[in-house]
């Protein structure tokens, strides 16, 4: 999604705090309607047309959210190789997070304390997946560049890459400039079509 590792996992020495982003950060757009605490039954009957939602909150270049946080990021429900949507609900369905514990706990969770991810562990986990696929191994921060790559090689202007990336430095894309939900969600199926051999 394009997403800084240290948005999704946390360093060590740092504590857990609510400011950062929460299982709450994740909600679901369900045949229209828009779902901040999904149900079992809610999670699975999603299907196409359907959307995870990432809001973010602070972030390296947007510390306390005023940017991004009003620009979330869509991700359809699909059948392409690697649906995020899906995933994420394969996690919730695995991680069960209901009602007012959504707010306290960490977007994404190691165990059922819902302790946070710890950045060298994510860093870890990539690792042996890359060493088991057998491909070269990347950085994190290779992934964000690999989804800006795939969007300029789909023909997309800078302002929705850099939203869908949120890069701060263009001038190109206002403050309060967003994409439409359905424009993100068919640019990132568009991406996850694309050849980039840049990266």
């Amino acid at each position: 999604t394009g997403d800084r590792k240290a948005a999704l996992s946390l360093n060590p020495r740092v504590p857990f705090t609510i400011d950062r982003m929460t299982r709450d950060s994740a909600s679901y757009i369900i045949k229209g309607e828009h779902v901040y605490d999904p149900t079992e039954a809610q999670l699975r009957a999603m299907t196409y047309g359907d959307l995870a939602v990432i809001t973010s909150a602070g972030d390296k270049n947007d510390q306390f959210g005023i940017q991004w946080a009003s620009a979330p990021r869509y991700l359809p429900y699909g059948t392409y190789n690697n649906c995020t949507c899906k995933s994420m609900i394969a996690y919730e369905l695995a991680h069960p997070c209901r009602g007012p514990l959504r707010k306290q706990v960490p977007l994404f969770s190691t165990d059922t304390n819902h302790s946070p991810w710890l950045s060298h562990d994510m860093s870890n986990s990539l690792r042996c997946l890359q060493q088991r696929l057998g491909i070269k191994e990347k950085s994190w921060h290779s992934f964000r560049v690999y989804i800006a790559c795939a969007l300029l090689a789909t023909g997309h202007e800078d302002s929705t890459i850099q939203a869908m990336v949120h890069w701060k430095t263009l001038k190109a894309l206002k403050t309060y400039a967003r994409i439409e939900p359905l424009q993100y969600a068919n640019s990132l199926i568009q991406a996850s079509t694309a050849e980039v051999s840049s990266v």
